[in-house]
């Protein structure tokens, strides 16, 4: 089947609206905080002025979109609009006024030309469903196709919904509502598909079905395993059918190829792009993903079956930055990576023109600028947003690491392992990684300093809100963090990173940090980098070794190390995102 262009899905989140209120600590961003809302309510209920402001941000939100050129949006999430009769009154009560809100929105969208498609992990949880539905697959699949049946009833002006696969709640989510996975082989994603496919055929609807796994159990290494998604998608062959991908074989990073499971797919697809990059800092400096994903869209975009994308321009990580895009606070990174993203995967807009038109009509703000001070204006801009590349590429991520692909049982190893979300990880684990592969350092301190006084006075000269001095003392601490982790002989650079860290940690508190452990040589770290050599292979086929290093005895082992050694890793690791059993299992 081909996907007639005219019908392409040009989907954008729209979790920004949502964050409204004073919200403290650090931000799970992977779908809306409707506990934390509740919690600034009385009774665990959503004030209603609450309600009224995201109403009037949602309006806003939805104009942006659409002036940018997106046709539809992704609106979190189904369990809050279903109701059952085992369900105590107080949620049933509380289930009514979230379909009512949640409805008023799905109104509003669709009178401003908006397509939307409803969000569901497979599956949805909380005590009373626990209590009243037995957890087996057969149960839990037969609850879904009620529920979607009941839904579409309700809500008939919805265009579909998105299945999330692969990826439950993280361990810190709190609430009424957590996710688990359901899907646990590609046998079992097949036999749901073929059983709630009847269900949106006949109400008209599509089914998105998302495919990204961190790698939990046997369906988990379908983001680069063609076989596995091959057996997920056995005879299915449905216009209410759209797979949706992520462009690489891991998460959102750079140095990533194409996705082998594009070559040659027989069925409908979109593919999913980040724009408010939650690896590079979530808008707080200029991480331009143009020429990036320039490489993916010259790959897919005559692919016969390419219907459209999937952009997160909000959603995604851990952090405390306050940037809501296209709200006020917004990011102007964020803002130009989505504009430059929509230009040219919908209206095939070139860089320098798509640049060009965001700089006059977002930035300088004077539509009238023409001719030599439009190009000369320009051709700073891209200067500039490359030397912001450059950094993100060379000083950021380690690029003797990040360039070689590399593979740790069902998962693709990220590109980038010492920085995440909002968290700087330099420690004796993190070095015997990286130092695994071969990388060693190839950063010229006096060349980033170089870069970011440039950025600095271009960003003056074009009045860009750029802040210029968080950005170097951040890559600042990259650059000794890559020296650290990479050099033969880490003590000057770890040095460094001591006398810095307290006070970084100090000025950005709540926002990035420096975990810094003693770079020592111990009997286990040898341990670590011997079954780091053993255990990372350069090719996705497995091989007996893998089966070995990980059947299911050793696996508890693994998990019973990091519950032990919890000291010694990341802070990010079993605080953050799914558990290491999970991931495991």
């Amino acid at each position: 089947m081909t996907a007639d262009a005219e019908k392409r899905i040009f989907l954008v989140d729209s979790t920004s609206p949502f964050f409204v209120g004073k919200l403290k600590s650090t931000i799970n961003w992977s779908k809306v905080p409707y506990a934390r809302l509740e919690n600034q309510g009385k009774k665990g209920i959503i004030r209603k002025k609450t309600w009224k402001d995201i109403r009037d941000r949602y309006g806003k939100y939805l104009k942006k979109i659409k002036a940018y050129g997106f046709n539809s949006v992704s609106l979190d999430e189904l369990c809050y609009m279903l109701d059952f009769p085992f369900y105590p009154d107080a949620v049933r009560s509380n289930i009514f006024r979230y379909r009512k809100r949640l409805g008023q929105l799905i109104t509003l969208a669709v009178e401003n030309g908006i397509r939307v498609f409803i969000t569901s992990d497979i599956m949805f949880s909380n005590p009373d469903l626990k209590q009243n539905v037995p957890s087996d697959f057969e149960s839990q699949l037969r609850l879904l196709k009620v529920s979607v049946e009941s839904f579409f009833r309700m809500y008939p002006d919805v265009s579909g919904i998105i299945f999330r696969m692969g990826e439950a709640d993280g361990v810190d989510v709190k609430g009424f509502f957590h996710s688990k996975l359901l899907i646990r082989t590609p046998s079992q994603g097949n036999r749901l598909i073929r059983e709630m496919l009847p269900v949106f055929e006949a109400a008209e609807k599509t089914m998105i079905f998302r495919i990204w796994s961190p790698g939990a159990y046997a369906i988990g290494d379908i983001m680069w395993n063609r076989k596995t998604l091959n057996r997920l998608i056995r005879g299915i062959n449905s216009e209410s059918f759209i797979l949706s991908l992520k462009y690489g074989e891991s998460d959102y990073f750079r140095y990533l190829r194409l996705s082998p499971n594009f070559r040659g797919l027989q069925v409908k697809f979109i593919v999913e792009f980040q724009t408010r990059r939650e690896y590079e800092g979530f808008g707080s400096y200029p991480s331009f993903v143009g020429w990036e994903y320039r490489q993916f869209h010259r790959k897919i975009k005559d692919h016969p079956n390419f219907c459209g994308i999937q952009v997160w321009c909000q959603t995604g990580g851990w952090s405390g930055f306050r940037n809501y895009t296209f709200m006020k606070g917004s990011s102007i990174w964020n803002e130009l990576n989505t504009w430059v993203t929509i230009r040219m995967f919908r209206y095939n807009q070139g860089i320098k023109k798509s640049t060009s038109k965001f700089l006059r009509r977002f930035i300088l703000k004077d539509r009238k600028l023409a001719g030599e001070e439009l190009k000369q204006k320009s051709l700073q801009f891209r200067r500039f947003l490359k030397l912001a590349d450059f950094l993100v590429l060379r000083v950021l991520y380690i690029r003797g690491f990040a360039a070689q692909r590399r593979y740790f049982f069902r998962m693709r190893v990220p590109p980038l392992v010492h920085v995440f979300w909002d968290t700087i990880s330099v420690s004796p684990v993190m070095r015997i990684l990286i130092r695994s592969t071969g990388a060693r350092c190839e950063l010229k301190h006096k060349k980033v300093q170089k870069a970011l006084a440039e950025m600095q006075n271009i960003a003056e000269n074009l009045n860009l809100k750029y802040d210029g001095e968080y950005h170097k003392d951040l890559f600042t601490v990259y650059a000794y963090a890559q020296e650290a982790l990479t050099a033969d002989d880490p003590s000057d650079a770890a040095a460094q990173l001591s006398v810095l860290s307290p006070a970084f940690n100090a000025k950005y508190e709540g926002l990035c940090r420096i975990s810094l452990l003693p770079l020592k040589r111990s009997v286990g770290g040898l341990f670590v980098l011997q079954f780091a050599k053993t255990a990372l292979r350069g090719r996705s086929a497995y091989r007996l070794i893998d089966r070995i290093l990980f059947n299911s005895l050793l696996r508890h082992f693994y998990v019973l190390l990091i519950r032990l050694n919890r000291r010694r890793l990341p802070g990010v690791v079993n605080s953050r995102a799914m558990s290491a059993e999970d991931l495991l299992s």
